[in-house]
């Protein structure tokens, strides 16, 4: 298993960049694979209390990868944290994703990107 594998590929063809370029954005974080019925499907990057999840494109609109399992996916990292966060930049179309998870806007960069945090998980509707 490439546990960079969903990354590489989300940095190469979603963002444009080289293989390089790509597994050098990498360097320093932790990686979590997210896998189920033993198939890799996503990959968490850590850095702190900051964290980022990319999906495989294969498993990107497939029902396999739910809430309800990431929310038990996330809690052992979150419990281990005590909070955690992300960004987003202004055209990414991600934050319904991580809004039904729990984050919670906190207000953004300098650079112009949103800031989440993420204290609980959400409880199913």
């Amino acid at each position: 298993m490439n546990i960079r594998g969903p990354w590489i590929e989300h940095l190469m063809q979603d963002e444009g960049l080289s293989y390089p370029d790509a597994s050098a954005l990498l360097d320093g974080w932790e990686f979590h694979p997210y896998v189920e019925d033993g198939r890799h499907m996503a990959t968490l990057i850590k850095r702190g209390a900051e964290v980022h999840f990319a999906i495989y494109r294969q498993y990107r609109h497939q029902g396999n990868i739910t809430a309800r399992r990431l929310r038990a996916f996330f809690l052992p990292i979150l419990e281990s944290e005590g909070f955690l966060t992300t960004k987003l930049g202004e055209s990414d179309k991600t934050e319904g994703f991580i809004k039904r998870l729990g984050f919670v806007e906190m207000g953004k960069t300098s650079a112009g990107q949103k800031t989440y945090i993420l204290t609980s998980i959400k409880p199913l509707e």
